[in-house]
């Protein structure tokens, strides 16, 4: 498993950010020995406690990385990870930066233009559905360039 592989894959793993994923890789620098490593093994690094170092023992890594994979590619998704060169520097550089970005369509020139990131509920109300669609609108037409998710709820108004 590559680096990017591994990155998409702890990603699917609640409870694993930037912080733990940073901790795991810095305990393990092969990631494929993070496959192998016991729960008591990975209860000694810093951040991962019982429930977190039991879901990393279960995640079936192949199968799961796999058909994250395959949706991705079902939808037009493309995946950009902190392994990857074409991750933006600009989210590189924050305190806990997303460890993937799931991008369909092109993803902006953060250097040249604002953005503005609008993420929120899956399950919006009335009022914030017509909220997330009318400060969305007027940040483009500012000219900020909106960001969001890809799930549904306020992520895919916006």
């Amino acid at each position: 498993m590559t680096k990017r592989e591994f990155c998409i894959a702890a990603n699917m793993i609640s409870g694993i950010g930037y912080v733990r994923y940073k901790a795991l890789c810095e305990a393990y620098p092969e990631v494929n020995d993070i496959r192998c490593a016991t729960r008591a093994e990975l209860m000694t690094i810093d951040g991962i406690g019982l429930q977190l170092a039991e879901r990393i023992v279960a995640f079936d890594w192949d199968a799961e990385l796999a058909r994250e994979l395959a949706v991705a590619d079902r939808g037009g998704v493309r995946i950009y990870t902190l392994a990857d060169e074409g991750y933006p520097e600009i989210l590189r550089n924050l305190y806990d930066p997303p460890l993937c970005l799931y991008v369909r369509g092109k993803l902006p020139d953060f250097s040249e233009n604002n953005a503005v990131a609008i993420v929120g509920s899956r399950r919006m109300s009335r009022y914030g559905e017509r909220m997330t669609a009318m400060i969305a609108r007027e940040a483009a037409v500012a000219g900020f360039t909106v960001v969001s998710g890809l799930a549904i709820g306020i992520d895919s108004v916006a």
